[in-house]
C-alpha cells in the first residue's frame, strides 16, 4: 500500500518534471494547497485568513535551486514578500527554505543570502521561520540558525519529530521559538522512525514537554485525531493560549479551522505561493495516496491497487500537462 506513495515522491524530485511543470500554471488537482504564484495572489489569501482570526505563515516554494543566480533571484522574491507583509499590515511571518538559497551548492552563499533576509525580516517587524527539510540538511540548517540567534531575536526553527534526534534538538532549544512537525519525507530507519504510530506518539510527547516549558511553540499537523488529543490535553493541563499556536496546511481541515477559531485557540495557517509550486504539491499529494490506495482498492484486484492508484495519478497529470495550456514562457 506504499506504492503510490512513492511513486509520487519520486515524482516530487524529479528534475525535469519540476522544470517543465512550473512553467505552468498550478494543475487543478494539485492548486488546492497553493495560495497563487505571485505576492499579490497570496497577499490577497493572507488578508482574507486574517479577516477570518487566523494569522498564516508565508512560504514562497522553490527547492529546486542549483546556481547562484537563481539562489540570488530567491532572496530577492523573499525580500519582496517581506515588503509585501509589512506594507499590507498582514499577521504573517515568514517561512524560510534553505535549498532555496543555495544550501545545497554553497553553505557560505546560504548564510550570506539568509542574513540578507533575517535583517531585512527584522527591520520590518516580521518573524521567520527557519525550514528544515531532509535529514541530510538538518545538520547544515542548525549551524545557520544557531549563528543567526546570537545577533536576531525574530528567528525560531523546525523540528522534525520522526528524527531520533529530535528529542535532543527541542532540549538544546527549549528557550527558541520553534515549530514541531512529524516531517514529510522518507527517511532511512537509522535516523528516524518508519511507522505513523511511532512518530505520533513521539510528537505527543516533545509537544507535552514544549506546553510545560512555557517557551513559545507552533505544533503543525494535518492528523485531526492529534489535534483532538492536543485540545484535550490543553484543556486538561490549563495549558496558556499565547504559549502556543496550532499551525494548518492551506487547503486543507478547514471545518477543523473553524471550529478552533471558535473555541478561541491561536491558528496559523501554513500558506505556500510562487511559481514552483511542483515539488511542494506533489509532496502534499504523496501524502494522501494511502487514501487513495484504498479507494481503488474497493474496484480493482488489491494486487495491483498501488500500481493502478500510481497510474492513474501520472495518467492525469501527464495527460493535463500535454494539454492545450502554454507555458509562462510562451506566454511572454
Amino acid at each position: 500500500m506504499e506504492v503510490a506513495k512513492n511513486i509520487a515522491l519520486y515524482l516530487s524530485e524529479n528534475r525535469w518534471l519540476n522544470e517543465r511543470a512550473n512553467k505552468t500554471d498550478p494543475l487543478p488537482m494539485l492548486d488546492r494547497w497553493i495560495a497563487g504564484t505571485t505576492v499579490e495572489e497570496m497577499v490577497e489569501v493572507a488578508k482574507r485568513l486574517n479577516a477570518k482570526s487566523m494569522a498564516v505563515s508565508v512560504d514562497h516554494v522553490g527547492d529546486f535551486v542549483y546556481t547562484v543566480e537563481k539562489a540570488t533571484r530567491a532572496k530577492d522574491a523573499l525580500l519582496e514578500t517581506i515588503e509585501a507583509i509589512r506594507v499590507n499590515e498582514l499577521r504573517a511571518e515568514l517561512s524560510v527554505r534553505l535549498p532555496q538559497l543555495g544550501l545545497r551548492i554553497d553553505e557560505a552563499l546560504c548564510a550570506r543570502l539568509l542574513e540578507e533576509v533575517v535583517q531585512r525580516a527584522a527591520e520590518a517587524d516580521v518573524f521567520v521561520t527557519i525550514n528544515v527539510g531532509p535529514y541530510d540538511d538538518v545538520q547544515a540548517t542548525y549551524r545557520l540558525f544557531d549563528t543567526l540567534r546570537e545577533s536576531y531575536d525574530s528567528i525560531g526553527t523546525v523540528v522534525q519529530t520522526s528524527f531520533y534526534r529530535s528529542a535532543e534538538d527541542v532540549l538544546k532549544y527549549r528557550d527558541e521559538t520553534i515549530r514541531l512537525t512529524k516531517g514529510a519525507y522518507e527517511e532511512s530507519p537509522a535516523v528516524a522512525y518508519q511507522t505513523e504510530e511511532e512518530t505520533t506518539d513521539h510528537f505527543k510527547i516533545l509537544i507535552k514537554e514544549r506546553l510545560e516549558s512555557g517557551a513559545f511553540t507552533s505544533i503543525a499537523t494535518h492528523d485531526d485525531a492529534l489535534i483532538e488529543w492536543l485540545m484535550e490535553y490543553v484543556e486538561e493541563n490549563d495549558i496558556p493560549f499565547d504559549t502556543f499556536e496550532i499551525q494548518l496546511l492551506y487547503g486543507e481541515q478547514c471545518d477543523v479551522r473553524k471550529r478552533l477559531v471558535r473555541a478561541g485557540y491561536p491558528v496559523r495557517i501554513y500558506l505556500p505561493f510562487g511559481e514552483e509550486w511542483y515539488n511542494f504539491s506533489m509532496r502534499r499529494l504523496a501524502e494522501r495516496a494511502p487514501a487513495l490506495e484504498e479507494q481503488v482498492t474497493k474496484v480493482v484486484n488489491p494486487k495491483t491497487v498501488g500500481i493502478t492508484s500510481a497510474a492513474i495519478g501520472l495518467g492525469a497529470l501527464t495527460y493535463y500537462m500535454l494539454r492545450k495550456r502554454k507555458s509562462k514562457e510562451d506566454d511572454r
